[in-house]
């Protein structure tokens, strides 16, 4: 049972993470982007900004190309990007899903597109299909993602690791799968 807490104790339990890092976890549903830290500009899952400090403004980014738009038309994944340009904080929320932060370091990650919150523009993306799916077990199509940078992603619910060898194959539901490393074929 939970009981109601004082205002004095609320905001010092919920006040905000400061640390000079580009992504910080403000709690495990809030992300905090440092737009100084990204060099004034993030790439993000349209309509995730709950809020911002200084001063930020907001486009949709366009397909990235003929070849994404029509990787993007064919494949229908829903994938809908939002850039960021400026200076001050932005504030990113997915629902009530939990947030994952990863920094990749020269690698490569696939992604499903749902679970995609954002990353700085030096993680280059893909829109690419994956070999051997069909439409019954979730898509063709998926996210790649490429370089060195902050990459946030999306869980419903604490997400899990699966170690995958040659000798021991691992299967998951597609519709339970976030992301995979590079040289593994989902």
């Amino acid at each position: 049972m939970e009981r109601a807490t004082q205002l004095s104790n609320l905001i010092e339990q919920s006040k905000e993470v400061e640390i000079p890092d580009a992504f910080v976890l403000q709690n495990k549903k809030l992300l905090k982007v440092n737009m100084q830290a990204c060099a004034g500009q993030v790439l993000a899952k349209a309509g995730s900004m709950i809020a911002y400090q200084g001063q930020i403004s907001f486009s949709r980014l366009g397909s990235g190309g003929a070849d994404k738009w029509i990787k993007k038309k064919i494949s229908g994944e829903q994938f809908t990007l939002m850039q960021a340009t400026g200076q001050g904080d932005l504030f990113l929320a997915d629902g009530a899903n939990d947030i994952v932060l990863l920094y990749l370091t020269n690698e490569a990650i696939g992604v499903e597109a749902l679970n995609l919150l954002a990353f700085t523009p030096s993680i280059s993306y893909d829109i690419t299909m994956i070999k051997g799916a069909g439409m019954i077990a979730g898509g063709l199509w998926t996210v790649a993602l490429n370089g060195t940078g902050y990459l946030a992603l999306i869980s419903k619910g604490e997400p899990l690791t699966l170690r995958v060898t040659p000798e021991q194959p691992t299967y998951t539901d597609p519709n339970a799968t976030i992301a995979w490393s590079q040289g593994l074929e989902p």
